[in-house]
């Protein structure tokens, strides 16, 4: 079995910066490239474990939006490291819910 995951992110028509972030199995747009559009592809091979994505938008017209998605980005990696998705589920929820950004 294979997963293709695949995201777009850009500006926008009004605002100078993107602020949108997206974190695919363990990766995301690094600080140095989130002001240009961004594209991340990830196809996992031979995959039956749970992966977590997540989408965050970086609420255009509030102050430091980028600062916020790319917090939670990261915030969401480093609980992630050294778990097993498949055989740690609680330590992964408990992680999950111990996010605190």
């Amino acid at each position: 079995m294979f997963i293709s995951i695949a995201a777009v992110s850009s500006k926008g028509n009004v605002r100078a910066n993107n602020e949108d972030n997206f974190y695919i199995a363990s990766e995301y747009v690094s600080a140095e490239k989130m002001s240009e559009p961004n594209k991340m592809a990830k196809t996992l091979v031979d995959h039956d474990t749970p992966v977590i994505t997540a989408i965050c938008d970086g609420i255009g017209g509030g102050s430091d939006g980028e600062y916020a998605s790319l917090k939670v980005v990261s915030s969401l990696r480093n609980a992630m490291e050294g778990l097993d998705m498949l055989h740690d589920c609680d330590r992964v929820t408990e992680k999950l819910r111990g996010i605190s950004c």
